[in-house]
């Protein structure tokens, strides 16, 4: 039908109807809608059929892959038959195999026929959402960014025709997203190499490994979005199950589990209390559930009556979450016993790493001085790289020795350690596997590991050695089967090589008379791991002291990002955290995640503050079970992709 034809039968329609009641009013819309879309099919079926006579060889090749299948669809769909239909025609999803979707599936098939506009709007889309998130990571984060990021993606995979999509889409809003949330990257292996290649390589490649979370969870979600009673719940265990696997795949060496969009929230107090109950992965769960409801309650598409119980699910969660926190903040105190505690920030990493150590000791005997002249202090934190030197010998153990004999303080600071760790080997013969282990315990090699040492009238009484460990900085890895790449093209971990701490957790005592105070120590890239605060808690741990030399990520989002993951672990277990690092950001975090006490970056700062604990700790419903919330999830993920997913189909 002719542009000019449509108006004038149009006109002549309008011209017959004399009663412009509300009755009429609505006919007549519906009439021109119905004439409207019954032109652009029209025009878009006359568009597809210049172009499969313009490719003719090509696309009857094409057409007759889909004609043996069957399948009818309507010109503004994705299939190459062009049969003019109606709206009401039926729409049928392609059924095969996972690989034969992407046997008869391409990139450049999605690409040829997705308008130009759709695609510009996706892409765009990316960038934005991507933007959103990072912008939530920054060092001075907009929490509801995150809200507003996970909104645009919900929507976006809404509109997606399929799966290869929604994998496209979400492999560049991870790619992008990553890029910000991890550009320090860039700013660390730069000062640490010199090298602007490997810097450059190293955010780009860490980068484009993490963007399959992103990729896994939108192909995951659009294949709920057609079940609208399932998408923002089963969306949300997918989230959490990706986070937990990640989580789990890092603990074993193999992953960095720093994106994790819970801590996004850290501020919101009421909020992040149910991370006592469920981790951190509670606070993920709700802000993907709510940001995905949210979409469905302002589409278009949806029933009335469906968006109202969006809603109220919003709502009630919302509600829930905030009265389980507001619960836990005015939690009645109980008999208590206070410590004072001093926190050092002397921030010496550059001057270290220029060579004067003078100047370094001068500074930190300054510090020394300082804390005698103060009310005396229980106990007093040092940052990791406080002075080279082992725990046992070199500058650091002198100094130590020094401080923690002039004061009644206990000290504990953080450096390098040898120490006779048992190398497990494999054998065939069990019946002599025992007695091989004994004979080689008597001359153990030494090991280099990183760990905390607690210092107290002069002597090293203690100390907790290091369980995980930074890749690429405290060691390499993979680094027997790589060896020779690694020797190849001269790559070293930043500062060192040291081994992983065996045994069980460790919990550190502080003893004054006939008073027992027990506390765990974490080092640096520790904090990311909730189960090793869980087990030291389980261990008897009243609070928690936490050290690190946050120096090489410079004036980064890193600290802020570091920071902010501590919260959550002393929300999970309702312990306080004290925090040193060398250069910043050194903090004291009270058993609610309130940050009483902060630094800023690059200055030296000493502080001390009154720790308050009770008598009798509490163990919260996480410490006990751990992450039986995500598992949850991550259970739920399965049912829900078992029940919805195709990994085939393409809807219109």
């Amino acid at each position: 039908m002719k542009k000019e034809e449509l108006k004038q039968k149009l006109a002549d329609f309008a011209k017959k109807s004399k009663d412009f009641s509300i009755k009429k009013y609505s006919q007549i819309k519906k009439r021109v809608q119905e004439f409207i879309e019954d032109y652009k099919d029209r025009r878009a079926a006359n568009k597809l059929t210049k172009q499969m006579k313009s490719k003719k060889n090509k696309t009857a090749k094409i057409k007759n892959l889909y004609d043996k299948k069957e399948r009818t669809l309507s010109p503004m769909s994705h299939g190459f038959d062009v049969k003019p239909m109606s709206k009401t025609a039926e729409k049928v999803p392609v059924k095969g195999s996972f690989f034969s979707s992407f046997k008869d599936f391409s990139f450049s098939r999605w690409f040829r026929f997705t308008s130009f506009t759709v695609k510009t709007i996706l892409f765009g889309t990316t960038f934005v959402s991507a933007w959103l998130l990072g912008l939530s990571f920054e060092m001075e984060p907009q929490p509801f960014a995150a809200f507003i990021a996970l909104f645009i993606i919900a929507v976006s995979i809404r509109y997606i025709k399929t799966s290869f999509g929604s994998m496209l889409y979400g492999l560049f809003t991870g790619f992008f997203a990553n890029i910000f949330i991890f550009s320090w990257i860039y700013d660390t292996v730069l000062f640490g190499t010199g090298n602007t290649v490997l810097a450059f390589g190293s955010l780009f490649a860490l980068s484009l490994l993490l963007s399959i979370f992103m990729l896994l969870f939108c192909f995951f979600a659009w294949q709920y979005k057609h079940k609208l009673l399932l998408f923002p719940l089963a969306s949300a265990c997918v989230w959490v199950a990706l986070e937990l696997i990640i989580q789990l795949v890092s603990y074993k060496g193999l992953g960095f589990p720093w994106f994790v969009l819970g801590y996004t929230q850290y501020s919101n107090l009421s909020l992040i209390q149910m991370s006592s109950f469920t981790g951190v992965y509670g606070i993920s769960f709700f802000v993907v559930f709510c940001s995905f409801s949210a979409s469905l309650v302002l589409g278009k598409d949806v029933a009335l009556k469906d968006r109202a119980l969006y809603f109220l699910a919003i709502i009630a969660i919302y509600g829930i979450f905030n009265a389980y926190g507001n619960q836990q903040l005015n939690l009645p105190t109980e008999d208590e016993k206070v410590l004072q505690a001093a926190i050092v920030q002397p921030n010496t990493h550059k001057i270290m790493l220029n060579g004067n150590i003078n100047k370094v000791e001068q500074r930190l005997n300054d510090i020394a001085q300082s804390l005698n002249n103060e009310e005396n202090p229980d106990i007093v934190i040092w940052p990791e790289s406080t002075l080279p030197g082992y725990l046992d010998e070199g500058p650091l153990k002198d100094f130590m020795s020094k401080v923690s004999s002039s004061t009644k303080a206990a000290q504990i600071a953080g450096a390098s350690a040898r120490v006779k760790q048992k190398i497990e080997k494999t054998t065939n013969k069990k019946q002599n596997k025992k007695n091989k282990q004994k004979k080689e315990e008597k001359n153990l090699p030494q090991q280099d590991v990183v760990s905390a040492g607690l210092y107290y009238k002069g002597e090293l009484v203690d100390q907790h050695n290091k369980r995980k460990l930074v890749p690429f900085g405290e060691f390499l890895p993979f680094s027997k089967q790589l060896d020779g790449f690694y020797k190849q093209n001269g790559i070293t971990s930043l500062t060192g090589s040291f081994v992983e701490g065996s045994g069980p957790a460790k919990v550190l005592t502080l003893q004054d008379g006939d008073n027992k105070t027990t506390f765990g120590a974490q080092i640096c890239f520790e904090s990311i791991f909730p189960i090793l605060w869980r087990l030291e808690v389980l261990g008897g741990a009243e609070f928690f002291v936490n050290i690190s030399n946050d120096g090489w990520f410079l004036y980064t989002a890193a600290p802020y990002q570091h920071l902010r993951i501590n919260v959550f672990r002393a929300v999970e277990n309702r312990r306080p955290i004290l925090r040193s690092a060398n250069s910043g950001i050194s903090a004291f975090i009270d058993s609610v995640g309130n940050i009483q006490y902060q630094t800023k970056l690059d200055e030296k700062a000493v502080e001390i503050v009154e720790i308050v604990l009770p008598k009798t700790p509490v163990q919260t419903f996480y410490t006990i079970y751990g992450d039986i919330f995500a598992f949850l999830c991550l259970f739920l993920a399965l049912v829900f992709s078992y029940h919805c997913l195709d990994l085939s189909q393409d809807y219109d």
